[in-house]
């Protein structure tokens, strides 16, 4: 039996929105491995698969699905305490339903229609490692290859839009009557009603895209998750690896995946024979040495962001295929995180912004009494600001104009990028080791 693996990144995008980055991840594995308790979690389940329970409150649909499964084998849930937030009734301007969808609705009828829904499941806060929301959504499936479909082409978008609805309003309640002011700041999502494309990295493109809009109209959304994992597919990749590759070789269904994403995207990565070279491959293998080791710091591991940034910069590293604009942004969430970090050890809080907090450390003194009387060099402020610069333009990579020299990031600019990085990570460490003593 094939279950799902943890999670695997295959791809990363950082965007900016409103002037604060943002930072959309896809995955192929189990969504529950991706998941924490800072994370709310968007699950879908088909209608037609699913139990029924009948409550005082009518007819009431059970999740079904690897997705649910998976989040309830490791955070030991149930699926009753799942409650209604937004259903598609009929002329909804939140859920805007197809004539298509609209005739499949009316055919099953009233009770039915009632089944088209999204809940939301808030475990006990007992369970502290599980997420603290959990919303799915029932549907209709969106195979157009039937003869007869429930759906039309445009009900996905729609479902999105209504599923964005269902979070935000959820969020406002949790803020408001709840008084709890909390914004949600991490989303995992599993691909949802997947069955409405054929191909996995057309659909992951597709879903990149859609919720790229997300950030505009949640501000304080950092991160969203894109997990997604099939059985039938996963076979597939499996037979077509062992058929194409030599004994020696290693079977890798991720490294396909990642190869048709980065075609989908008409993304470039840096070339295997540039990789290689024995000046290239020594300073990546001494930066992954030292990420390492810096990683296991005990004043690290206490910051999930810095964590995170760790983990992603060495997952991109560790790729046969990285590409320069994954490097650059990879290397930017790690740059704004040892800020952030750094500014926090100094003054007790967060900076407001990327660029305002590398000028304070290099200006303002210290109020904590452990970096008393400090402030960072002229040439580690250079550093920062030089890693600030490049992990803008791989924001901005799209829309950088004809006119300026260079127009855009090459591979010899990530060589730039790492030495920099590399060289402050080393200076990061030299300062915590004075909080330590």
């Amino acid at each position: 039996m094939i279950t799902p693996p943890p999670a695997q990144l295959l791809y990363s995008r950082t965007i900016e929105v409103l002037g604060t980055i943002k930072e959309i991840q896809l995955f192929w594995g189990d969504i529950s491995s991706i998941v924490n308790s800072e994370t709310s979690v968007l699950i879908s389940s088909n209608v037609h698969n699913e139990k029924r329970e009948f409550t005082d409150k009518g007819l009431a649909p059970q999740p079904i699905g690897q997705a649910w499964a998976s989040l309830q084998s490791k955070f030991a849930l149930d699926g009753h305490g799942f409650r209604p937030v937004l259903e598609a009734t009929q002329g909804s301007s939140v859920w805007v339903t197809s004539d298509v969808m609209e005739h499949t609705l009316e055919q099953g009828g009233s009770d039915f229609r009632r089944l088209i829904r999204i809940d939301c499941l808030k475990p006990s806060k007992e369970n502290v490692a599980a997420p603290p929301n959990i919303f799915c959504i029932h549907t209709l499936p969106f195979r157009q290859s039937t003869r007869n479909p429930e759906t039309a082409l445009e009900d996905y978008t729609y479902t999105l839009a209504a599923l964005l609805a269902a979070v935000r309003a959820q969020e406002a309640a949790d803020c408001i009557a709840a008084q709890k002011n909390e914004p949600y700041t991490e989303l995992a999502m599993s691909a949802l009603a997947a069955q409405q494309f054929d191909q996995p990295h057309v659909l992951l493109r597709h879903l990149m895209e859609e919720v790229s809009e997300w950030f505009i109209v949640s501000p304080k959304l950092r991160t969203i998750k894109v997990c997604y994992w099939d059985k039938e597919i996963h076979r597939k990749l499996l037979r077509r690896s062992m058929a194409e590759s030599s004994e020696n070789k290693k079977l890798d269904v991720e490294n396909q995946l990642r190869r048709n994403l980065l075609d989908e995207i008409g993304e470039e990565v840096l070339q295997k024979e540039e990789l290689q070279a024995a000046s290239t491959r020594l300073l990546l293998e001494e930066f992954k040495l030292q990420l390492g080791h810096f990683l296991e710091n005990a004043l690290v591991q206490k910051e999930a962001e810095l964590v995170t940034a760790i983990e992603n910069m060495l997952t991109v590293l560790n790729r046969e295929n990285p590409t320069t604009l994954e490097i650059g942004s990879s290397s930017g969430r790690l740059s704004e995180g040892l800020v952030n970090h750094l500014y926090s050890c100094f003054y007790g809080k967060r900076p407001s912004t990327f660029h305002g907090g590398i000028e304070d450390l290099a200006t303002k003194p210290p109020t904590s009494e452990n970096y008393r009387g400090l402030k960072i060099s002229a040439w580690y402020k250079s550093y920062l600001h030089t890693l600030r610069i490049l992990r803008n333009t791989s924001v901005h990579s799209q829309d950088e104009p004809e006119t300026q020299f260079p127009q855009k990031l090459v591979n010899e600019d990530t060589w730039v990028l790492l030495v920099n990085l590399r060289r402050v990570v080393a200076l990061h460490s030299e300062l915590l080791s004075k909080q330590m003593k």
